[in-house]
């Protein structure tokens, strides 16, 4: 996930926490990260809905998206085959189980601002999604059938601007502006909160 901690998910539906302990070099060298009881979670029954079968296994290692969200309270993965988003609970935490059904085929990419007032997604042919969080803005809720959302969760838009998979993308809150680059050989530059395009970057 980053320099500080690590995720890992088993077969059997185990998600383990490990956390960089700054000190642990000095101790063993050989475990810079720990894994305490503490930080061992296991999603719930839903899990076995979910299918880790469903898992898209042409994905190359580092392309199947796993998020923290809450302060570890919920795991958010992509990588199905559907192109569903599932958003687990860990163990102890009352947070309910919601999956987001919006990409038609496999995510790859996902990330969220810091506040988790917005989140986005890319997919396996290029699509991305914008989803904003009802819990900031009550607006997004109505009674559309055409607007999917689960949970706080809303789809607020989405682009289609690539013709390969997304394989990264990276937000910039204080400008409002985030990109996704592609496989494609292009990097589009988008405006946070309208989605709209500003610029594409074609790589030479």
């Amino acid at each position: 996930m980053d320099d500080q901690r690590i995720v890992a998910v088993t077969k059997d539906g185990f998600a383990q926490h490990f956390v960089w302990l700054p000190r642990a070099h000095d101790l063993n060298p050989t475990t810079p990260f720990s894994l305490g009881s503490d930080k061992k979670m296991i999603f719930d029954p839903h899990e076995k809905e979910l299918g880790l079968e469903q898992l898209d296994r042409s994905l190359k290692k580092y392309d199947a998206p796993v998020h923290i969200h809450k302060d570890g309270k919920l795991i958010v993965r992509g990588g199905f085959w559907d192109g569903r988003i599932a958003i687990c609970p860990t163990e102890g935490s009352n947070e309910p189980y919601s999956k987001l059904q919006g990409h038609s085929s496999t995510v790859t990419t996902i990330i969220c601002d810091e506040k988790e007032a917005v989140m986005i997604t890319g997919s396996k042919t290029g699509e991305v999604i914008i989803w904003k969080n009802s819990e900031f803005d009550y607006t997004l809720l109505n009674n559309d059938p055409k607007v999917q959302q689960a949970g706080q969760w809303v789809c607020f838009k989405k682009l289609y601007d690539h013709e390969r998979q997304v394989s990264s993308m990276f937000m910039n809150e204080e400008m409002g502006l985030f990109v996704t680059g592609s496989y494609d050989g292009t990097a589009n530059l988008y405006n946070l909160q309208t989605g709209k395009l500003v610029r594409t970057f074609k790589h030479p």
